[in-house]
């Protein structure tokens, strides 16, 4: 058992003195509500509702907090902004590099020599596991760090996938930085399928492992497992998901910006799972990517 320090939680708690939770208002409760109003300069002057006395009803208080909450995360820019699903092609993957950061996470590691020469023995004490002890709560390390996704194109068969990590702070993510393919199938060309139903498959390494780009999404997993001759034990493999979206913006003239002649706003959110000899998940990792655009 691991019982190194793994997270600080610090939070700020305030006690409501006689607080009785069978009736519906308490005096104490709508002077906090008030005052969370008043801190955030959200409450319209001319809505005196929100300065309620005491035996007002405190589920129409909160109905006008999030109501204020909602007012003050309007943009004032007169402008009207969303995220939507963005049906990918393949100029669309090539179209600049993918830069985010990623965070990885991995069951956790027995502890090694930080110095030089080989690590000495520890006999450490070994405790009875208890109730929910070996279920996966609190077995993970985790780490972040800087990514960049760049995907290759020849304008003819073949594709490559190049990942570039920046240094890690705690895990370190361990999938390949290099995956070339070949484009099988391209229906972005077509015009009898929606944008939707269009479907981009591509055999990556040799066959190893096969990806399917429909629509917005993009999955990437291995078409056969692999063993290694010399140990006769079976590869580590990996699987891939990953959705794109963009950026809608609309002016009061309802002029989408993308009508414009300005390129959208392209997003990617992408989750990997690294898988061990056995079987058994070794790491996963979260990833959020920006479309930088060359030469833009």
């Amino acid at each position: 058992m691991d019982d190194r320090l793994t997270r600080v939680v610090i939070c700020n708690e305030k006690k409501i003195a006689d607080f009785d939770e069978n009736i519906n208002d308490s005096s104490e409760v709508g002077s906090m509500v008030d005052g969370i109003l008043d801190k955030l300069n959200l409450a319209e002057p001319s809505n005196s509702s929100v300065k309620s006395e005491a035996g007002g009803d405190m589920d129409d208080r909160l109905q006008q907090l999030q109501e204020a909450l909602a007012r003050g995360n309007e943009s004032n820019d007169d402008e009207n902004v969303s995220i939507s699903r963005y049906p990918i092609s393949i100029f669309g993957l090539v179209g600049g590099v993918w830069l985010g950061d990623c965070v990885n996470r991995e069951h956790s590691r027995p502890l090694t020599s930080k110095g030089f020469g080989a690590a000495k023995t520890k006999h450490r004490k070994f405790f009875k596991a208890g109730p929910g002890m070996n279920d996966g709560f609190a077995e993970w390390t985790t780490g972040v760090q800087k990514v960049a996704m760049t995907y290759q194109w020849d304008y003819g068969k073949s594709l490559r996938q190049k990942m570039s990590y920046g240094n890690a702070m705690g895990v370190a993510c361990n999938l390949p930085v290099s995956s070339a393919g070949e484009i099988i199938l391209n229906e972005m060309s077509e015009t009898a399928k929606s944008l939707d139903e269009r479907m981009i498959y591509i055999d990556f390494d040799v066959g190893s492992y096969a990806a399917f780009v429909i629509g917005s999404v993009l999955v990437k997993v291995p078409r056969t497992l692999s063993f290694s001759f010399s140990t006769g034990k079976m590869k580590n493999f990996y699987t891939e998901f990953a959705v794109f979206q963009k950026r809608n913006v609309e002016d009061q003239t309802n002029q989408k910006e993308d009508d414009s002649g300005k390129p959208v706003e392209l997003f990617c959110s992408r989750l990997t799972r690294l898988y061990g000899t056995n079987g058994k998940l070794i790491q996963a990792s979260s990833s959020f990517f920006e479309l930088d655009r060359l030469n833009s």
